[in-house]
């Protein structure tokens, strides 16, 4: 990940931000471990969803994506995060998604937007579900964000560790606090 955002993104900065993807992606257990076959920097395999068959070469799609849709919101760094968010709900809902908040939204990403958005391409695609409205709550469940903005915060600092059940507990395992076991659950948060 590091070496992909040298050399894609001339920097660092966004290695938490490309792990808590991964994580929210595919729960780092995927080959594709950042979904994004159906990118167009994807120029090896297929475009349907989940296709890509080597970490390396995701990782390097989706950075490459990540990239793009941060350049395209003008996105100036982790401490500006009205454009990060914008670029990260991007990443799910696809570039659509900045051309809806500058049309309706002053170009702005609010929670609210990214609903709207989303019910309105499930009715216009005809599908059940559209992208995950909640992908940028999903994201800071991974990342602090105000540590990742801290020059002399490390990644173990930023990043947000979640047991591999991806459940986080209290009161001795029997309280549930977050529940990011499965899509469904993810999707409730």
């Amino acid at each position: 990940i590091t070496d992909q955002c040298r050399q894609w993104m001339w920097t660092e900065e966004y290695v938490p931000v490309v792990m808590a993807i991964c994580m929210v992606e595919s729960g780092g257990r995927s080959v594709d471990i950042m979904q994004c076959s159906e990118s167009s920097f994807n120029t090896q395999y297929s475009h349907s969803p989940g296709s890509i068959a080597s970490t390396e070469y995701s990782i390097q799609v989706g950075v490459r994506t990540l990239k793009s849709l941060l350049d395209l919101v003008g996105c100036n760094g982790l401490y500006d995060t009205d454009h990060l968010y914008l670029a990260l709900q991007c990443y799910n809902f696809g570039p659509g998604f900045y051309d809806y908040c500058n049309k309706y939204y002053g170009g702005k990403y609010t929670e609210q937007a990214a609903q709207q958005f989303s019910l309105k391409m499930q009715k216009e695609m005809g599908w059940e579900v559209y992208g995950n409205p909640n992908y940028v709550n999903r994201i800071k469940d991974y990342l602090d964000i105000e540590k990742a903005i801290d020059p002399a915060a490390g990644d173990d600092d930023v990043v947000i560790s979640i047991p591999s059940t991806r459940q986080v507990t209290s009161d001795f395992g029997r309280k549930i606090d977050k529940d990011l076991s499965t899509r469904q659950h993810e999707f409730e948060q």
